[in-house]
């Protein structure tokens, strides 16, 4: 068993835990963006080969984050890609997803947690087969709605744009995704239609990059692997140069 494995992700623990302590006016923000990318660092230990990122963090939270929610799709991003594409072929999926959101009971002021989203099969049992729907909009396709794919949107609103996507608000103690309805969004209160918002909270992403640690850990330990193999060390920017 390898002893760098210990070390490895006691170093990574140590930093979630100082992110944990992070305080101030922007400190969601922030511990939201820093533990993001603690995630990317961990996902090139264990998919070191693989040249895109989005494909390293999305693979390390499925394997690791044992976060059953991310494999079902938002309900609300379906109904938002079923009302601009008008494309008859949906008719059916549109009925259900129209349906099943109308019956969520936000009138009580609650919030709806991602666990009552569809799974994949459910929304492929009526999504068109046709090889001309499998991308209605743009690059869009089935699974481009799961939680597991719209958590690397967030990721890349926080890093690129330094800001959360959508204008969900977290509350005290919220450590799982969930939805809330929000009225007259982004247009200064003009338009008093309600919205539902997606919402990630700090808590979740405390939690998911935990799990992963742990897990990984754990893999790494029994599998006899030593997570350093998958970095280059050395006085040299230019990866190459480290030899």
């Amino acid at each position: 068993m390898t002893e760098g494995a210990g070390r490895f992700f006691a170093f990574f623990r140590r930093k979630l835990d100082e992110i944990s302590s992070l305080e101030g006016d922007s400190s969601t923000l922030f511990k939201k963006i820093l533990i993001s990318n603690l995630i990317d660092a961990l996902s090139k230990a264990a998919y070191p080969n693989l040249d895109k990122n989005w494909a390293r963090y999305t693979k390390t939270v499925q394997r690791f984050g044992c976060w059953a929610d991310g494999e079902k799709l938002s309900l609300p991003h379906l109904e938002q890609l079923l009302r601009i594409v008008p494309d008859p072929a949906f008719e059916k999926l549109r009925a259900k997803v129209f349906s099943d959101l109308g019956r969520w009971p936000f009138s009580s002021g609650g919030v709806i947690k991602i666990e009552s989203d569809p799974g994949e099969s459910e929304v492929r049992d009526l999504w068109p087969q046709e090889s001309d729907h499998q991308k209605p909009l743009g690059n869009l396709n089935i699974k481009s709605f799961k939680h597991l794919n719209l958590l690397w949107a967030y990721r890349n609103g926080l890093v690129h744009e330094l800001r959360s996507p959508g204008y969900g608000m977290e509350f005290d103690d919220d450590d799982s995704p969930f939805y809330h309805m929000v009225t007259g969004v982004g247009d200064g209160g003009r338009n008093n239609k309600s919205k539902i918002e997606l919402c990630y909270p700090t808590m979740f992403f405390y939690s998911l990059a935990s799990k992963i640690i742990e897990n990984m850990k754990f893999y790494f330990e029994i599998s006899d692997l030593d997570p350093y193999a998958s970095f280059r060390f050395g006085t040299y920017w230019i990866d190459e140069l480290n030899r």
